[in-house]
């Protein structure tokens, strides 16, 4: 064996679901830096700006760059998507990141169950129709991938109790029998599917969690996480190095109770 190749080393084709997001970017940029790398492809909602912003940074660097808006919960629009990213870049994909998901934190007297249903159609639903169908296509074609899902130390009942996020962390929750039973599945077809469970991250989307500095103070370090510390795991975890991890939910939090 090669050993000096599976320094984590990527090889072709990276797909970055949600990949304007703050990890999700982070993602993209590391995956531009890695030896290896064909091509980058994402999906966004309504950051075109960002997508623009990536494609500049990615295609710089002399790699290719196919972004698309596109309803992550039509599988069909999905898949035309996955087809029009190949045919775009030339390469099939290698490594896939699902980044993409919501966090609303409305006070829990005001749930509603519509309120529930919108977070699990994001988080959930449609998170594992992306991912089956990415795994499906590479099964059919017969190209090695590896993937994660972006979960949540929300979802592991670690001590962070907040009432506002009890949607968000059930769906996150969902996720990790989601990324067992899909390595299971594939596993013997060279695919691979493990989760990143970020802990508190310095990024938007926690810009209006009540008690922030508070649940830092519970970090071991005393300091949230730079999302390119949780990008550095992501990339590691779908590069060669990682070959022997499979069906995981690794912890990336800095140490948190």
């Amino acid at each position: 064996m090669d050993t000096a190749k599976f320094q984590n080393f990527i090889d072709g084709h990276a797909l970055v679901v949600g990949g304007t997001g703050a990890i999700g970017a982070a993602t993209v940029l590391e995956y531009a830096g890695q030896d290896g790398i064909k091509a980058i492809s994402i999906t966004y909602w309504s950051n075109e700006a960002k997508a623009l912003e990536l494609q500049k940074l990615v295609e710089a660097k002399g790699i290719k760059f196919y972004a698309a808006k596109v309803d992550l919960l039509d599988s069909v629009a999905f898949c035309d998507f996955l087809e029009a990213a190949v045919v775009a870049t030339g390469y099939e994909i290698n490594a896939y990141v699902n980044a993409s998901g919501i966090s609303p934190n409305p006070p829990l007297e005001s749930l509603t169950p519509e309120d529930f249903y919108n977070v699990y159609k994001v988080n959930v639903v449609a998170v594992t129709l992306n991912t089956r169908d990415v795994m499906a296509r590479a099964a059919k074609k017969g190209v090695e991938l590896a993937s994660v899902l972006i979960t949540s130390t929300n979802g592991l009942s670690l001590g962070s109790w907040a009432p506002f996020s009890v949607p968000y962390d059930q769906s996150k929750a969902a996720l990790i029998p989601t990324i067992e039973c899909l390595d299971k599945e594939y596993a013997e077809r060279g695919l691979r599917i493990n989760g990143v469970a970020p802990g508190w991250v310095n990024s938007p989307m926690n810009d209006d969690v009540p008690g922030y500095e508070a649940e830092v103070q519970r970090i071991w370090r005393k300091r949230d996480l730079d999302v390119r510390e949780v990008a550095r795991v992501i990339v590691w975890l779908t590069s060669r190095a990682s070959s022997a991890i499979h069906g995981v939910n690794l912890k990336a939090d800095g140490g948190y109770n």
